[in-house]
């Protein structure tokens, strides 16, 4: 079984992961819980992140959700 741990918002220093692992934490989606795992690897949650905003959040009409 993998050992992973979740990142603490307070130990990370750049502001935009740092910020949208916070949200997901307030919005209960992304789920937080895959958010501070993605959060080890800046570059892996950067890409996640934008490309979920582009789908779903910023009107696209790609995908919609509720």
């Amino acid at each position: 079984m993998a050992r992973l741990s979740y990142v603490d918002p307070e130990t990370i220093s750049d502001p935009q992961i740092r910020g949208w692992l916070e949200d997901a934490i307030a919005a209960g989606r992304p789920g937080p819980e895959n958010q501070a795992i993605r959060a080890h690897q800046p570059d892996v949650m950067r890409s996640f992140t934008l490309t979920r905003e582009m789908l779903f959040d910023n009107g696209a009409g790609v995908v919609e959700h509720d």
